[in-house]
């Protein structure tokens, strides 16, 4: 995360309540970037000589060049051939389910090159629904055009965006007003989980928890979830959603 010239490695040197604060009351730039690759050697190294083998799971390749610092980090390795670095294709809580559901098969004890055919099938099977309820945070982070921005919020213009099947964030939908843009978001993700099978979820809100809670309790009541995560946004999609987003995240099997 940056901060104006200082730079916080997300969830590690800054946290989401501590991150809410400067999102609040600072006038500094705020954007993301990818660590460093010597962030990823040293993990590797640690984790490389406590097991047979690592799965390494990022964020999109076209979001970010996480996965970049984390080729490069592992590339000189000794233990590079254990080293399997997977593009997700998406972001947050998708994400979150994603890495759930590796730990699972490594549980269920499938082996590495099934788990890693399966997680790839995962992939495919999972999207997210995000909430924008403010274009003013898009604009100030860099993700959308200023000219854009304004005359978006001149027309009241809500976006719902979503990860394509490329890894690009993309427009689900737009509408008017912040009650649409929530309900809409919703309506999304519940269409998406009605074409697949056993859908799981994911909830993600910037200082929004009565409305993840909503969220969950719509979404119980269709489909009879008993485990949807519920989970702060992390300063790395806050710093663009803004206060008061939420995102959806749906995983099904084919």
């Amino acid at each position: 995360i940056q901060v104006g010239k200082k730079s916080y490695l997300d969830k590690v040197e800054i946290k989401p309540k501590d991150f809410i604060h400067i999102l609040e009351t600072s006038n500094e730039k705020l954007s993301t970037s990818q660590p460093a690759p010597a962030f990823f050697k040293e993990i590797y190294d640690k984790a490389a000589q406590r097991y047979k083998s690592i799965i390494s799971l990022h964020i999109s390749e076209k979001l970010s060049g996480t996965i970049q610092s984390a080729r490069m980090g592992c590339k000189d390795m000794e233990y590079s051939n254990k080293i399997h670095i997977v593009d997700s294709k998406t972001s947050s809580v998708a994400l979150g389910l994603l890495v759930m559901e590796t730990a699972q098969l490594i549980r269920k004890g499938f082996d590495l090159d099934e788990i890693i055919e399966r997680v790839k099938l995962a992939i495919k099977n999972t999207r997210i629904f995000i909430a924008v309820p403010t274009l003013k945070y898009m604009i100030r982070s860099g993700r959308l055009n200023k000219t854009k921005g304004l005359l978006a919020t001149l027309l009241n213009l809500k976006p719902i965006l979503t990860i394509n099947s490329d890894g690009n964030i993309v427009e689900a939908a737009k509408v008017i007003g912040q009650k649409r843009v929530i309900k809409k978001a919703l309506d999304l993700a519940i269409k998406y989980a009605k074409n697949v099978k056993n859908p799981r979820f994911g909830i993600t809100h910037v200082v929004a928890p009565e409305l993840a809670q909503w969220y969950g309790y719509k979404i119980r009541n269709i489909f009879n979830s008993s485990k949807i995560i519920i989970a702060e946004a992390s300063p790395a999609l806050s710093v663009h959603i803004g206060i008061g987003g939420a995102a959806i995240a749906v995983l099904g099997d084919s």
